[in-house]
């Protein structure tokens, strides 16, 4: 099979009566822990999470594993039933949030503020957004080289007493340095100025999260490689990540933390959520992603693809165009609940500011705004797999095609039965099962998948603005 061939999606049988919201109700019910104001965000494409909860020594990395569950739940959420975007490639929650409040202490200073104090005010916030911009492209730059630099020299990526004369010598050690002095010194001169008595309480408040938000003890430094990799990786704890928060190293990255309400040791081996459902013909007509969402869900959003040529699309096609049954298979579907720092505070979603300012926290909260909903969990799965019944014999040889070692590319449900170079130590690569009238493509119990997001929607904001349009116009 050409490793060019597209993918290309696969339609059912007309008899076979289902849909992308059979999927989101299986999910929904069976679940464990789904809140009842929670809605879910399909993820267009469920990627494996590796995740081991043994120590560095015994090749391990608690850690780096926490930080791939903190780059999936720091995410923005489209306002969509599926999202299109890999969550990593997507922006942050954590950026996205710092805006809305660097916008929201505008309006705290101008009520509050002299106006020469209110210039000083966005000259700091221009000086600290371009600290910041001036830090993340050295890093960027620094991480990208060390990377380049240890593999030529037979260093390990995480060899931080390397690294660091690496980075004083030939990296941007000194130039990070100086723009994370700056950025220090503009945060303080910003917390003199706003550190005023103000009369109104939700002002204090507003001024007092700014603070906190930039405040390091609301971060941690997570490690962006395994823990095994670095030489003291052992003796990685919140104690010592906290001192990584805001450092001029780039083997670490500098994020505001959030806790888990499952430990690794739960994610890895809960049981709670299994299934195993049936889709065929007599199945329901559901509409719940409609009325969750006011959508079905994204066009682009195939239920069942495949990585194909034009031929071999038409063959696999006509062994479905017979198709009489789905049944989904799941080891554990199961709710990680994301607590989040006192950095981030969705009161303020619906303060006074907000309401009385709605076309300028619009993009923020309107119809389409980046923090209309915020993620509350991650939803995951182990031990996924997808059996097809036929009426007649699959003509088509799936396994020689589509298996982990021929290349993968065989998607169902989002998840993708990928590559054998897409799975590391504790994601193992997918089987296929081939006979007669059975077709069975399945994750190995152990291979957990994030499938999508557990979200709440902020529905103060809209309620007022719609109340204000009413007012005005003399409607309601």
């Amino acid at each position: 099979m050409s490793g060019t061939s597209p993918v290309r999606p696969i339609g059912f049988a007309q008899a076979l009566n289902v849909s992308l919201n059979d999927y989101y109700d299986l999910l929904k019910v069976n679940v464990t822990g789904i809140k009842a104001e929670e809605f879910l965000q399909l993820k267009l494409v469920a990627d494996p999470v590796s995740i081991s909860n043994d120590k560095a020594s015994a090749g391990g990395y608690i850690w780096w594993s926490y930080y791939n569950l903190l780059d999936r739940g720091d995410h923005v959420v489209v306002p969509q039933a599926v999202d299109d975007q890999v969550a990593i490639s997507a922006a942050r929650l954590a950026n996205v949030y710092g805006d809305f409040l660097n916008i929201l202490i505008k309006f705290v200073a101008k009520k509050n503020l002299t106006p020469p104090e209110e210039k000083e005010l966005a000259n700091l916030q221009k000086q600290i957004a371009a600290c910041k911009k001036k830090i993340g492209k050295l890093l960027a730059e620094d991480t990208a080289n060390w990377e380049k630099y240890a593999r030529g020299h037979g260093f390990a990526v995480g060899d931080q007493g390397q690294y660091l004369k690496w980075s004083q010598y030939q990296g941007n050690w000194d130039d990070v340095l100086e723009q994370q002095d700056l950025l220090k010194d503009y945060r303080l001169d910003r917390k003199i100025l706003l550190n005023g008595q103000y009369p109104d309480p939700e002002d204090r408040k507003i001024r007092d999260q700014l603070d906190l938000f930039d405040s390091l003890p609301m971060q941690l430094g997570y490690p962006v490689h395994a823990d095994h990799l670095y030489s003291n990786g052992d003796s990685f704890d919140v104690g010592y990540l906290s001192t990584m928060a805001g450092s001029e190293n780039a083997m670490f990255d500098s994020r505001r933390y959030v806790e888990w309400k499952q430990d690794l040791k739960t994610i890895l081996t809960t049981g709670g959520g299994h299934f195993d459902a049936t889709l065929d013909h007599s199945t329901g007509t559901s509409t719940s992603m409609t009325t969750d969402w006011g959508a079905s869900g994204s066009g682009s959003y195939a239920f069942i693809s495949a990585h194909a040529n034009v031929s071999e699309h038409t063959a696999i096609q006509e062994d479905f165009n017979t198709l009489t049954q789905m049944n989904l298979h799941c080891e554990s579907a199961f709710r990680v609940e994301i607590t989040y720092g006192g950095w981030f505070d969705p009161t303020l979603f619906d303060c006074q500011h907000v309401i009385d300012n709605p076309h300028t926290f619009a993009p923020f909260l309107g119809d389409k705004g980046s923090l209309l909903y915020y993620p509350t969990s991650l939803i995951l799965v182990r031990g996924f797999a997808v059996e097809f019944l036929n009426t007649q014999n699959w003509s088509y040889d799936y396994d020689h095609s589509f298996s982990a070692s021929a290349g993968g590319g065989f998607s169902c449900c989002g998840i993708s039965f990928g590559a054998s170079a897409n799975y590391s130590e504790h994601t193992h690569a997918h089987k296929i099962d081939q006979a007669t009238t059975h077709l069975v493509f399945k994750d190995d119990v152990n291979t957990i998948r994030f499938v999508g997001l557990g979200v709440v929607k902020n529905t103060a904001f809209m309620k007022a603005w719609r109340k204000n349009v009413k007012k005005i116009h003399g409607r309601g």
